[in-house]
């Protein structure tokens, strides 16, 4: 009968034993599983997170492309402008020059638009800012022509030779320049029929010169039709 008993309990001790191996098992497993649903979740979130952030490269890339066609169709734009402008300005500087042939004035093309050019000598006498007659005809023959561009702001530039002023009621090249350039302006807005809000007066004494060796070349009003 003893030995009956110490077989059933060895037996109950290895289910026991087994049982607890089992046990043991299944805990390590189920920490394993638990684990690799952390990893996923972490993957998954990590995968959200880069497909949200491709969208956004992708909507900054569309956004750099927009500015792209628009930057290209702006350069070109400007570009069909500035070569149309240089055409007018080209049409205009020798639809002004056939009209206004005459000694002493010329049209040039420059950077800043049309100019006429008048010598010193052709509006004024010596040392003077009152225009001559000779100089208000040649103004009045100008007046004519800058209607025809009524779009136009006008710049008048007064300039004057280096020699100091003496004897005159002009204190200065800075006077004397401004107040010749004065004198077109008001003939041009009160005789010559330029509306006044297109018009601006300009000196600028003897820092301007067209060339160093000749004075007289220096001496000059220059009206600029500008761009």
């Amino acid at each position: 009968m003893k030995k009956v008993n110490l077989f059933a309990f060895g037996c109950l001790g290895l289910a026991l034993s087994g049982c607890s191996n089992v046990q043991s098992e299944y805990e390590k497993q189920k920490t394993v599983i638990q684990e690799q649903k952390v990893i996923i979740q972490e993957l998954t979130d990590t995968n959200t997170h880069l497909k949200t952030q491709n969208l956004d490269l992708d909507a900054d890339l569309q956004k750099a492309l927009a500015k792209s066609d628009y930057g290209n169709n702006i350069n070109s734009l400007n570009s069909s402008y500035e070569e149309k402008l240089e055409q007018l300005l080209k049409s205009m500087s020798s639809q002004l020059n056939s009209a206004l042939v005459a000694p002493g004035v010329s049209v040039v093309q420059t950077s800043e638009g049309a100019v006429i050019r008048m010598e010193g000598k052709v509006l004024f006498l010596s040392g003077s800012a009152e225009l001559s007659k000779e100089g208000q005809g040649v103004l009045k023959k100008i007046s004519t022509e800058l209607k025809k561009y009524p779009e136009r702001t006008i710049r008048v530039d007064g300039h004057t030779d280096s020699d100091p002023i003496s004897k005159s009621k002009y204190s200065s090249n800075w006077d004397l320049s401004a107040t010749r350039s004065t004198r077109v302006v008001e003939y041009l807005t009160k005789k010559g029929g330029i509306k006044p809000n297109n018009v601006f007066v300009a000196g600028h004494s003897m820092y301007k010169p067209l060339n160093k060796s000749k004075k007289s070349v220096n001496r000059r009003v220059e009206i600029v039709l500008l761009k």
